[in-house]
């Protein structure tokens, strides 16, 4: 992963494992390009961030979409059974 780094930002496509846990890595190149225009990588910073809170956000995104079409169905559902007109109700015998 650090080699891809010098060409362009870049992130672990899945958590990796080691003793102290699960993390995703993210690194980022920073050239000389503004100095002397030969563009030359210069520092590669990286930063790891663990693997639950990148996982957390789209594991709720997830809850709140099917909680979501849940909601309009039930309100469509009660629309249909209370906001009938009186003349559209079936007519008794």
């Amino acid at each position: 992963m650090p080699g891809d780094a010098v060409s362009g930002p870049t992130a672990s496509p899945e958590p990796s494992a080691d003793p102290w846990g699960s993390f995703m890595s993210a690194y980022a190149p920073i050239d000389n390009s503004a100095a002397d225009s030969s563009g030359n990588t210069v520092a590669v910073p990286g930063i790891d961030v663990a693997a639950s809170a990148c996982v957390a956000p789209a594991t709720r995104g997830g809850w709140i979409i099917v909680t979501g079409v849940v909601s309009i169905v039930i309100v469509s559902g009660l629309l249909c059974i209370f906001g009938r007109k009186p003349e559209d109700a079936p007519k008794t015998p």
